[in-house]
């Protein structure tokens, strides 16, 4: 069958009529010359054959149909995509009720029920975005907008290009034009992208908040490394990852071993910090007294937000203590809050030991409970009066002119420790609420986890907050000396807020934990659950409220919060809600670091012993037998008197997690696939504790 023996055509041949030509969708160029440009000189559109004509017994109706109708579809289709955006003289123009941006808002298929991402059309949504990124593209060629500046005159086709028709010129710019905005599309998104390291960081929105704003402290790497600017942006290599170490090993004390490398193209910039000082402790000039010095105090507070308040303040007339300090700092969603608390949180814990200097200083006698009550020589075992002697009249009865007042009930003995614990875990908070006072200021983006390492009066003091992690490798015995901060290690404190807090959840959330995703098909059934209260497993009746999304979703390291954070402690994030909506996730995360305490002068340490603090790039990936087996084996393999032997083995634990480049990406030992993530590892040795017994 022809297109001449096809419906009203036909018959019109028959009476003598001039037949019509086959339709050109897209009209070749002397088809437009000869009709002049004119609408009305087109010939109608193709339409399939009546299914009536009597041209065709009744039993071939149905064939011929379906086959032009395909065809007819299909000839459509094509002229909408071929067409040209700006159509050529003698082309048809588009019609209104036929641009893509209109047949996607209708069709929905082209629609996604998931949530859409802002400042995107309605077909670019979070379930499908690289085929959302090519279906936005479309409407934005074709809608209406703006007019554009002129382009340059283009150069003179060649013959062969000149000789194509005008549809399958159309046809290429198209296709060239979609080619350039999703480029443009994803080159945006690799560009300005942060890295969403912890499951996700800021996928939620919240983090880039104040981008217009100046930066706190310029970006940088790691103060003791000494690199230049130029030498920054070599290490910024995400193909070749080069591993940076000390050039100097003067410049960390007790010949501390440092090493780190970026990540594989997760971020821009390597996320990690790190830093390393030794700081003077000093009594304040103006002397504590019984009654809070309330001015100096707000002094102090009022200060904090530009850093002049948290100098040392030292009084000539008293000398003061020194402690090491070492800290890591793991950034996501932007490496802001982990620059400023590079910077910064040391001082605060300067500040908060500025304090107890005295009391830490007479380690022979107990802290007292209030500052200034009572004589500094008073004995410990006086602390310990009973109600019963109190009323015997005994010392510290009631109207005794020479004790202090009388206590009913025995006090609690503190250890000096515990002040320098509660120093730490107050200067976690400070700094907190200074990068959330700063962030109307400065552009703070992100949040970070926090690793840090005190050497106070033969100790060491070990705070994490965050997935970071500290072992110390003492004759071959491995000891944890931190724990990490996780949705599935803190679910029950997570549930009991939510559960105590119902309003944090946005009614969008159920607190309550089940094996996987309940659906509506299983209301009345009974299902596992776990609740805060619970450390096992029972069944339950599913209800409506079961069915919402679980506060937390997933396992192991795929586990988040609100499906958003894998992390549960740290500093920041004060900006961080759930993607596409205003629940914030802040009330959930806790600056609040856990304080262990190792005393050096309990043991005597070899030259093997070392305490290795690492981001979690280098736990991802080795356990920490498999740290401790590779510090064990290089260490003695090196010169005793090398002061690069610890830097060297730093180098070690991050090329064993890194891997080597293969086709299949970055591979360690076994075959197994290597961290991509940011690595950072310190190695100090422990034998220069023994000279603090």
């Amino acid at each position: 069958m022809t297109r001449k023996a096809v419906g009203a055509g036909a018959e019109a041949r028959a009476a003598g009529a001039p037949s019509a030509q086959p339709v050109a969708l897209v009209p070749r160029p002397e088809e437009g010359r000869e009709g002049g440009g004119g609408r009305e000189n087109l010939p109608p559109p193709l339409r399939p054959p009546s299914p009536r004509s009597s041209r065709f017994p009744a039993s071939l109706h149905v064939a011929p149909l379906r086959k032009w109708t395909r065809r007819w579809r299909r000839r459509q289709w094509r002229w909408r995509l071929r067409w040209p955006q700006e159509p050529e003289a003698g082309a048809r123009p588009v019609p209104p009720s036929l641009l893509p941006e209109q047949q996607i808002a209708a069709s929905p298929c082209l629609q996604s029920p998931a949530r859409r991402l802002p400042g995107f059309p309605p077909s670019f949504s979070s379930s499908s975005s690289f085929l959302g990124a090519v279906v936005a593209a479309v409407p934005r060629l074709h809608a209406p907008g703006p007019p554009l500046p002129p382009p340059p005159p283009p150069a003179p086709p060649p013959p062969a290009a000149a000789a194509l028709p005008a549809a399958g010129r159309g046809s290429s710019n198209m296709l060239t034009r979609v080619k350039s905005a999703v480029a443009n599309f994803m080159g945006g998104i690799m560009a300005g992208g942060s890295g969403l390291e912890h499951g996700g960081g800021c996928a939620g929105g919240g983090g880039g908040a104040g981008s217009d704003l100046p930066l706190r402290f310029p970006y940088g790497r790691p103060e003791f490394l000494g690199l230049s600017q130029d030498e920054v942006e070599c290490s910024a290599d995400h193909i070749a990852r080069p591993i940076l170490i000390l050039k100097e090993t003067k410049r960390l004390p007790w010949t501390t071993g440092y090493a780190e490398v970026i990540n594989a193209g997760k971020s821009t910039h390597n996320e990690d910090q790190a830093s390393c000082e030794v700081l003077s402790v000093k009594k304040k000039s103006g002397v504590i007294t019984s009654t809070p010095n309330r001015n100096s105090s707000a002094k102090r507070r009022s200060s904090l937000p530009n850093g002049e308040g948290l100098q040392l303040k030292e009084n000539s007339d008293t000398d003061g203590i020194s402690f090491h300090y070492w800290s890591l700092f793991d950034g996501h969603a932007g490496s802001g809050a982990a620059v400023v608390a590079s910077r910064l949180l040391q001082h605060h814990i300067v500040e908060q030991l500025q304090d107890i200097i005295e009391i830490l200083k007479n380690s022979a006698v107990l802290p007292p409970t209030c500052l200034g009550e009572e004589p500094e020589n008073n004995p410990a075992n006086s602390r310990t009066l009973t109600r019963a002697a109190s009323l015997r009249g005994g010392v510290g009865a009631p109207g005794s002119p020479s004790t202090p007042p009388t206590r009913f009930f025995t006090e609690k003995k503190i250890p000096h420790e515990c002040l320098v614990i509660g120093a730490i875990e107050s200067a976690f908070k400070e700094m907190d609420l200074q990068i959330e006072r700063e962030r109307s200021t400065y552009n703070i983006s992100g949040g970070c986890t926090a690793l840090v390492v005190v050497c106070l009066l033969g100790k060491l003091y070990v705070a994490n907050a965050g997935d970071s992690r500290a072992i110390i490798v003492r004759n071959g015995e491995i000891i944890p000396m931190s724990s990490e901060f996780t949705p599935e290690t803190e679910r029950q404190r997570l549930q009991y807020l939510a559960f105590m807090q119902p309003h944090l959840l946005g009614n969008e959330f159920t607190h309550l934990e089940f094996p996987r995703r309940v659906q509506r098909k299983e209301l009345g059934k009974k299902m596992l659950y776990r609740d805060f209260n619970m450390t096992g497993w029972a069944y339950k009746t599913i209800e409506d409220d079961d069915l919402k999304f679980p506060l937390i979703y997933g396992e192991g390291k795929k586990a988040r919060v609100m499906a958003t954070i894998g992390v549960t402690r740290g500093l920041g994030d004060h900006d961080l809600k759930v993607h596409d909506s205003n629940i914030y996730i802040k009330p959930f995360l806790s600056s609040a670091p856990e304080v262990r305490v190792y005393d050096l002068t309990k043991y005597e340490h070899g030259a093997d012993d070392v305490l290795i603090l690492a981001t979690d790039g280098l736990w991802d990936v080795l356990v920490n037998e498999e740290v401790a087996e590779a510090i064990t084996q290089f260490l003695p393999n090196c010169d005793p008197d090398d002061p690069h032997r610890y830097t060297l083995a730093a180098q070690d634990l991050v090329m064993r997690a890194r891997g080597v480049l293969k086709d299949r990406g970055w591979r360690i030992s076994n075959d197994r696939l290597g961290s991509g993530d940011d690595i950072s590892v310190y190695v100090i040795p422990l034998i220069h504790g023994n000279k603090l017994s």
